[in-house]
């Protein structure tokens, strides 16, 4: 995990480098339909997702995890993420690393 930390020791954000240990689209449960997309498709149709949807379903999994503190944790740092400044960088990040992989599985 990379830290990026604001002017103030109480403002760090935690931007996932790894996407299968942690989509926060996949946490909110946000996401293009049908997982069977190629990797480069299902970035940018997740980068097409409202703020309104981010917030309707961030919304709902607070109360299915009332009671988690660790999954409530993490859903606040997805929110977190999705809905503000971090949200470009996290697709773009999303964005190489489908390209990434989408290199690795091409035949030539």
């Amino acid at each position: 995990m990379v830290l990026f930390g604001g002017c103030h020791r109480s403002t760090v954000v935690i931007m996932a480098t790894d996407v299968d240990a942690m989509d926060h689209y996949a946490l909110l449960g946000v996401g293009p339909e049908g997982s069977g997309l190629p990797p480069m498709q299902r970035v940018m149709k997740l980068a097409t997702i409202s703020i309104d949807e981010v917030k309707a379903s961030y919304k709902t999994a607070l109360v299915k995890a009332t009671g988690n503190p660790f999954v409530l944790a993490r859903l606040s740092q997805a929110f977190q993420v999705l809905s503000g400044d971090y949200r470009k960088m996290y697709d773009l990040e999303l964005l190489q690393k489908a390209a990434a992989v989408a290199r690795l599985t091409s035949i030539f």
